[in-house]
């Protein structure tokens, strides 16, 4: 939800109004976004936790009628990660240039979004998909040198830039995008570093377990050995109903092997169990040992109410 606040609380019915005013403005920009914006979020979450960088960008789209703006709007994009590009720089503030790698267009759509001639086009290197080698979409780069203060589009490969224009907004930091958020930020590097590296040692133990669980938890079945004399009563004992008895005709042979239990010997699985129950708890701990450094811990206690109880 989109909240606007005033930084200094006065009784100031001007500055109240102004404050209602952009949160409104702020709620309808989300609430009726063309791309849902909840869906966006998601991907920034995902971004964030998965490869340890999430980058979210603003576009502004203007409608043009007979030479004049007729209407204007702000779409949040959502980049993803591995085409996103910046100058190698250990401080967002020195970063000189950025790049968005996620336009893809057909040969034809070359011509027209960039004014390029049938030999131009021509002239762009084949892209193929790594698995399939066939010919995909093209892709092109959106770079914003701040240096220059100038956005240039251009094909990997190709010597040619396709276009060099001035910035479609003019803003204070030049970049259309925010810094990108870290999952786990540092002071002498922008390279993202996913939060799995913090675990996965433990992660990687996790799954070995798991895998000593599943064959254990295979090998434990009620199974057992019988003599094959007694194969009708038994068979008659175990597909009957509750609390239907069983008429045996050999009666004191069954008394004197024991009963039921000298008639039957089980595989013995206590062994297996008690295993199991040590690996079960092994794994228990280190999943805890995750959760208590990724902070998984402190949220599913912040579920509660904090005056409760541990077990609450």
């Amino acid at each position: 939800t989109a909240s606007a606040k005033r930084t200094h609380m006065h009784d100031d019915p001007n500055a109240r109004q102004g404050s209602e005013v952009l949160q409104r403005a702020l709620r309808w920009a989300m609430d009726n976004q063309r791309n849902d914006f909840d869906k966006l979020a998601k991907k920034f979450i995902l971004d964030y936790l998965l490869p340890g960088r999430t980058v979210d960008r603003v576009l502004y789209n203007p409608v043009d009628i007979d030479g004049s703006v007729a209407f204007e709007e702000i779409v949040w994009h959502h980049v993803p990660w591995m085409w996103f590009a910046y100058d190698p720089q250990a401080r967002w503030e020195d970063v000189d240039w950025i790049a968005y790698g996620d336009h893809f267009f057909k040969r034809e759509e070359m011509k027209k979004e960039f004014g390029l001639s049938d030999d131009e086009v021509r002239a762009i290197p084949v892209q193929q998909d790594v698995r399939t080698k066939e010919e995909i979409d093209i892709q092109v780069w959106e770079i914003w040198d701040k240096v220059e203060r100038q956005v240039i589009w251009h094909v990997h490969g190709h010597d040619e830039l396709l276009k060099e224009e001035e910035p479609p907004v003019e803003l204070v930091n030049f970049y259309d995008c925010a810094e990108p958020m870290y999952s786990i930020p540092t002071n002498d590097t922008l390279i993202p570093i996913p939060e799995y590296t913090q675990y996965q040692y433990q992660a990687e133990e996790v799954n070995d377990l798991t895998r000593r669980i599943d064959r254990l938890v295979d090998a434990i079945r009620a199974n057992g050995m019988y003599a094959a004399d007694q194969k009708a009563e038994l068979d008659n004992l175990l597909s009957a109903d509750d609390g239907v008895m069983i008429p045996v005709p050999n009666w004191h042979d069954v008394v004197e092997r024991g009963g039921i239990d000298g008639m039957v010997t089980y595989v013995p699985i206590e062994q297996f169990a008690k295993v199991l129950q040590i690996l079960t708890g092994q794994r228990q701990l280190l999943i805890q040992n995750i959760w208590d450094q990724t902070g998984i811990s402190d949220l599913m206690r912040g579920s509660t109410d904090p005056r409760e109880t541990k077990g609450a």
